[in-house]
């Protein structure tokens, strides 16, 4: 995954770096005490899926990375993927007001197996999204405003409309970190996957989700999409975008499908 230097903070959750002339994810971008190791990034031939570029995350109970990078902020704002299973309560997300989780919890993310849940300074947020589905992509993105609104949306699971969205009071601290991953909790046999973190301290300006089906990463649907979804299944060539356009965790000939449909319909990347 790439780096984006319109973030202000956190910009990337995994990278590809060359080694040797073959590419291999890391995890350095997080500059935390992180409990993931490097058996936990990767790509499909590791086992690993990802949402956007060559490497993902899959992470079981206990595992998560961690970004040092925020310093007291009272405007946070952050967009990650994850990749569901069937699992028990899992907190998948927490900001905190200290490095590496350390200090009070400013925003925590449950995934419960059929929703997501959100707390803001310890207090629960709207009644959560409920409808999730297992071994389904989802895009989260938090915004978090001290003394002002937390609000949070859901979109994914191969849709074209928002899954859900919650809003309600923020309470009052400060984020000093944000760790990804199985927090806390358990997810049973099943490892959880997550991609395409990103962070800002804008109040404004949205991330926004990637652009699904865009496969080779130029921000358009086009045959060239179709080509390199195509590609990646016969001839195990990764695609650098969003190849996976059901957003079902897996590349085969139903993303061919799906992207030939977007283009049909002309859809385009916002």
């Amino acid at each position: 995954m790439k780096i984006s230097t319109r973030t202000l903070l956190a910009a990337a959750l995994l990278v590809a770096l060359p080694t040797s002339g073959a590419m291999a994810c890391t995890i350095s971008n997080w500059n935390g005490t992180n409990t993931a190791a490097a058996a936990n990034t990767g790509g499909p031939a590791e086992g690993i899926a990802r949402y956007s570029g060559v490497c993902g995350l899959a992470v079981d109970s206990g595992k998560y990375v961690v970004d040092n990078t925020p310093g007291t902020e009272g405007t946070y704002r952050a967009r990650f993927y994850v990749l569901t299973k069937a699992t028990g309560t899992v907190t998948i997300f927490k900001a905190s007001a200290s490095d590496n989780g350390g200090g009070a919890s400013v925003i925590e993310v449950d995934y419960t197996g059929s929703a997501f849940n959100f707390r803001s300074n310890g207090a629960a947020v709207g009644s959560g999204v409920a409808g999730i589905q297992a071994n389904k992509w989802y895009s989260i993105e938090m915004l978090y405003v001290s003394g002002g609104n937390f609000t949070a949306s859901v979109w994914g699971a191969g849709g074209t409309a928002e899954v859900g969205n919650v809003s309600g009071a923020a309470g009052t601290g400060t984020v000093g970190s944000a760790v990804l991953g199985a927090v806390a909790g358990s997810t049973g046999a099943a490892s959880l996957g997550f991609d395409a973190f990103e962070s800002t301290r804008s109040e404004t300006t949205a991330i926004g989700r990637l652009c699904r089906g865009d496969a080779n990463g130029d921000n358009v649907i086009n045959v060239f999409d179709t080509a390199a979804v195509t590609a990646e299944r016969v001839n195990g060539t990764l695609a650098s975008g969003q190849p996976d356009c059901t957003e079902d965790g897996a590349i085969n000939v139903f993303d061919t499908n799906c992207v030939v449909a977007l283009r049909l319909a002309s859809v385009t990347c916002n």
